[in-house]
């Protein structure tokens, strides 16, 4: 058994001639071209049954594998969510108490604050001013951190200082 386009190739020819010696009224090289025409057109369709089939089982395969990213991305999700539920578990541990750093051979862990972030509490009170013009309009919340740590008042907005946990 040949290549598809091979095999689809000689069927054609046959064809072809089988059309010739009909047209022609040669029966003999008919008949011989119609039982040629059989042979291959049940190895034709024995390449085309094989091949869909083994098309079914490359696309099973992607499907296999899109379903496995999507596990191992959900995995991944919820491996970061709870490293994120530890490390707030930690950093409330160490307010409560009042630590600051707690130090091994393998690492250190310190408490920290934070960079000064903006948190916009009504966002129809920001000055036009901390608007930026895009195509998507949306609040300058660089602009308004450095006024509000220079002690400009914004209305609407106001500066907080969180907490987070550095580990080196």
């Amino acid at each position: 058994m040949g290549h598809l386009y091979e095999m689809s190739g000689d069927y054609r020819r046959l064809f072809e001639a089988y059309e010739r010696a009909a047209e022609s009224g040669d029966e003999t090289a008919a008949e011989e071209l119609a039982a040629s025409l059989d042979g291959i057109s049940d190895e034709l369709g024995l390449k085309v049954i094989n091949m869909m089939g083994y098309v079914k089982e490359l696309e099973l395969l992607a499907s296999g594998r899109r379903e496995a990213a999507r596990v191992i991305t959900d995995g991944a999700r919820a491996l970061e969510n709870k490293a994120a539920h530890l490390k707030k578990l930690v950093l409330s541990a160490m307010a409560l108490t009042g630590a600051t750093r707690f130090s091994s051979d393998a690492m250190v862990v310190t408490r920290v604050n934070k960079p000064a972030a903006v948190v916009i509490e009504d966002e129809g009170l920001i000055p036009a001013a901390y608007w930026e013009v895009k195509q998507v309009e949306r609040l300058d919340k660089r602009g308004m951190l450095a006024d509000m740590k220079q002690g400009k008042p914004v209305e609407g907005a106001k500066l907080v200082r969180g907490e987070t946990l550095r580990t080196s």
